[in-house]
This record gives structure tokens, C-alpha cells and sequence, in this order.
């Protein structure tokens, strides 16, 4: 799982699209997939300490 995740980030990190030239509104995008892949990420490796985003709501 980690390596896929380092894959990932390493294809999706704004700072790396930076260097290569990508366009501004491409950045964006890549910002906001970053935030999905981390929480993701924590919430496969630390499900104890986040709750899960899916989890009902009481009413």
C-alpha cells in the first residue's frame, strides 16, 4: 500500500507539476487529488484515529 501511495503522490504533488511546467488550473486539480490521496491514506493506515468520512450521522 505504501508504495502505491508514494507512487501516487509522486505523480499528483503540485510542487513536481510546478517544475514542470504545468498550468496553473492543472495545479489546482492536482492539489485537491493530494488532499484525497492523504486522507485516504491515513484513514487505510490509522482508522483509529479519524473518523471515517462514510460513518452515520446521529440524529
Amino acid at each position: 500500500m505504501r508504495r502505491v501511495y508514494r507512487r501516487l503522490v509522486a505523480e499528483h504533488h503540485p510542487d513536481r507539476l510546478i517544475a514542470k511546467g504545468v498550468p496553473e488550473d492543472l495545479i489546482d486539480v492536482a492539489t485537491a487529488r493530494m488532499a484525497a490521496i492523504n486522507l485516504a491514506y491515513q484513514a487505510l493506515t490509522k482508522p483509529k484515529a479519524q473518523p471515517l468520512l462514510t460513518s452515520p450521522v446521529n440524529a
